[in-house]
């Protein structure tokens, strides 16, 4: 499982009763999240695109304290900052261990996107008898979608491997091997879909 945390609460306007309240960070995560579904979920959820709005404060403000970031980012949190007259959320970490490609979210997001794209493509052919020419077309249909998502910058390189004997589609069987690299400097991933 993967978890992000962020700090600190803020103060904002209520809405409609225009009294000044204290949110919690899930609050203004709730609307930049779904934000970034349309600038692209390969973008960083962080830095002058993730400005948090209608805040009049931070609860606890470590814009000017390096140190305090600093310790924020050893302990995998994104705290919001003060940055031209404006908060943003400083950094895109998840709880995930720092050396893998998990630990940023837009990686989470990308990888969750995608798994959720090839499975939709994988349970069509399910229900269907098997044989090399729709091996083919799922093989094809795969490739489209990454295609699209190297198009849109959210990968840099992908293979797909469909394997089955022809015991295997006798009855109905394929194991389908998906292999990415998010970035350069990642390690390549694999997504795995079995048909039985």
């Amino acid at each position: 499982y993967v978890a992000a945390l962020y700090s600190s609460w803020t103060t904002i306007k209520h809405p409609i009763n225009g009294q000044v309240v204290h949110v919690a960070p899930s609050y203004h995560m709730s609307y930049i999240f779904p934000r970034f579904e349309t600038l692209g979920i390969h973008r960083s959820v962080a830095g002058d695109d993730a400005v948090l709005t209608d805040v009049l404060g931070l609860d606890v403000d470590i814009t000017n304290n390096p140190q305090v970031i600093s310790n924020f980012a050893v302990n995998r949190i994104n705290p919001f900052v003060a940055k031209l007259g404006k908060f943003i959320v400083a950094t895109q970490k998840t709880t995930y261990r720092k050396d893998d490609p998990l630990a940023e979210i837009n990686v989470v997001r990308t990888m969750f996107k995608l798994d959720r794209t090839i499975n939709a493509i994988v349970d069509k052919y399910r229900e269907q008898d098997l044989d090399t020419s729709k091996l083919l077309r799922l093989r094809e249909e795969i490739t489209n979608v990454l295609s699209d998502f190297q198009r849109q910058g959210s990968l840099t390189r992908y293979s797909v491997d469909i394997q089955a004997t022809p015991i295997d589609l006798k009855h109905n069987r394929a194991n389908i091997f998906v292999y990415v690299k998010i970035k350069e400097q990642f390690k390549t991933m694999t997504l795995n879909y079995d048909i039985n």
